[in-house]
């Protein structure tokens, strides 16, 4: 049911009337606190949003949130929400509530570090954030969050960092009308990856990945990738993936940002445990171009299984666009 949930939020995306509107992308840090408990809870927070409006008063964002590690629970999760806002003192100032379905993992520690599962589920984010815009394309944010879980811990986070409207502003504040429809004369793409997978457990092990993908672009907005990626010991585990995505580019197509999910048959095998299965990847990835044909690539890929098996894989390579 929560894979299907994950699907159908990216389709929603996916489906956005064209063109696309005009997109800042945000970066923060700052605190986590579970709610309800004591001090010793308190812990370092940290998040990346991307963040659309529709006309002057409503938006939509998507976004990574990473709640640090509260004592027994190192938790992060991709969040989905629509805004209400206001934009005063000549469009300076944006103020916005927000709320909106957060799909999280959850690595629950147990009594030692060898002791874990790795939880997945749905809850709630509710969200205030107030964005000063300044002369530049630069966007100073404050920004706190409130997770409610019926099935793990709730928390309260404060934030503050620096966003960036990727279209070029002609007015102070927000923008709202569509942006420039992307170029991509070029298609397909090729990228070889190198760099570390990171189990999600009590004590995380980091070692070597590697992964190759052939990239196709299916229309504005949409790309389809299948590859295959190798995950050495600890994890051990090796096998095809292809992902739907949703992003865009900008400054002339030399930069672009996406989101994508989809499956990855990976073959287990470490020890007596020896299997092949179904898990779920979820992906951010960001790529700048260097000349027509090369790019650069840096993909995190969040592995979701449902055997205490999750990892990130954080993977930088080359690529060519043909």
């Amino acid at each position: 049911m929560r894979q299907r949930l994950v699907f159908i939020l990216l389709l929603g995306l996916i489906a956005l009337p064209r063109p696309i509107l005009a997109q800042e992308v945000f970066i923060r840090f700052g605190d986590t606190r579970e709610t309800g408990s004591t001090s010793a809870s308190q812990t370092y927070s940290y998040g990346v949003s991307y963040f659309q409006g529709f006309g002057e008063n409503l938006a939509w964002s998507v976004g990574y949130l990473n709640e640090g590690h509260v004592p027994n629970n190192k938790r992060d999760g991709l969040d989905f929400q629509g805004w209400a806002r206001v934009n005063v003192l000549d469009r300076r100032l944006s103020l916005g509530i927000g709320a909106g379905p957060y799909l999280y993992w959850d690595t629950v520690l147990g009594t030692t570090t060898a002791v874990y599962t790795d939880q997945h589920g749905v809850g709630a984010i509710f969200s205030a954030a107030a964005n000063w815009y300044t002369d530049s394309r630069f966007i100073i944010q404050g920004k706190v969050n409130y997770v409610v879980t019926p099935n793990s811990i709730d928390t309260f986070s404060a934030t503050i960092g620096v966003g960036y409207q990727l279209d070029k502003p002609t007015t102070p504040g927000p923008l709202t009308g569509p942006s420039p429809a992307p170029v991509q004369d070029l298609k397909n793409e090729v990228t070889f990856f190198g760099g570390r997978t990171v189990t999600n457990a009590g004590k995380d092990y980091a070692t070597v990945a590697e992964s190759l993908q052939y990239r196709l672009n299916l229309a504005p907005h949409i790309d389809w990738t299948i590859g295959w990626l190798d995950e050495h010991h600890p994890v051990s585990r090796t096998g095809p993936a292809t992902e739907i995505w949703a992003g865009r580019t900008f400054l002339d197509d030399r930069f672009g940002l996406e989101i994508g999910l989809g499956p990855y048959l990976g073959y287990d095998y470490h020890g007596t445990y020896n299997t092949t299965k179904l898990d779920l990847l979820a992906s951010l990835s960001g790529s700048i171009r260097f000349t027509e044909h090369w790019l650069l690539r840096a993909t995190w890929d969040r592995v979701t299984t449902g055997n205490d098996r999750d990892t990130d894989i954080f993977l930088a390579g080359i690529g060519y666009r043909f």
